[in-house]
């Protein structure tokens, strides 16, 4: 899981801190924090999106249950394709990419309407922001847990998620207490993160795991957890937490 390390309180749109509110359509529960509150433009797009997505999964099942890549094609609407082409590049099954892509959808509409966005879909987040954000990593039992933040940056809009065997309800079939990815995207750092966390089993899978997802064009960083080891590499800055 992630947790946003910095401040923002609630405030007028003028104080320069972010307004932070929440959007739901059935399974999907995100933190928005903009500018400005835009609460009925993200969830009419939320909604969309959703729409979207479960009216292709009716006439192609085999989009829900694969456990491998499903090849992009033209026919595919946004969140179909975006989401095949994230798992395709990570070689996992398209929804493995289905939060961070609902996220990356949301927020590439708000940031229309507002210059700094984080979208939070569970443990995937989608953000846009001039300025680094310190994002804290929850890993369940591991002595590690919340005692590290990474520092992220992109000013153009990127992608930070998590994949854990033992925290949350992502599909994982390795034994990672956390498996983070930063990436251009937040549907292509979902996948890969849930690829990344397949691969670990062992303390011994804890590099060469995270070398493995840094051979993904896109992806900017990994860090793997696994009990009180850790193994990151890529642009990963890492920074001590006293509390969050």
């Amino acid at each position: 899981m992630l947790y946003l390390r910095r401040n923002y309180r609630e405030k007028s749109k003028s104080s320069g801190l972010l307004n932070k509110y929440q959007v739901r359509e059935e399974e999907s529960d995100l933190q928005i924090q903009t500018k400005g509150i835009y609460i009925k433009e993200a969830g009419q797009k939320l909604l969309e999106i959703r729409n979207s997505l479960s009216d292709y999964i009716k006439t192609n099942p085999l989009f829900l249950k694969s456990l491998t890549p499903i090849p992009p094609n033209s026919e595919m609407p946004w969140i179909a394709k975006t989401m095949a082409e994230a798992s395709l590049a990570a070689g996992v099954g398209p929804m493995a990419a289905v939060a961070g892509a609902i996220a990356e959808g949301v927020g590439r509409h708000l940031e229309k309407l507002s210059s700094e966005v984080i979208i939070e879909n569970g443990s995937d987040v989608f953000f846009r922001m001039p300025s680094p954000l310190l994002i804290g990593i929850f890993a369940g039992e591991s002595p590690l847990s919340m005692r590290l933040g990474i520092r992220c940056h992109a000013p153009k809009g990127g992608g930070i998620c998590t994949s854990s065997s033992t925290v949350g309800h992502s599909l994982s079939g390795g034994r990672a207490d956390a498996f983070v990815v930063l990436a251009e995207s937040a549907s292509l750092a979902d996948a890969a993160a849930t690829a990344g966390g397949n691969f670990v089993k062992t303390k011994e899978d804890l590099a060469p795991s995270v070398e493995k997802i840094l051979e993904i064009k896109g992806v900017r960083g990994a860090l793997a957890i696994l009990g009180p080891l850790l193994s990151a590499a890529g642009d990963i800055e890492l920074e001590e937490l006293e509390s969050i």
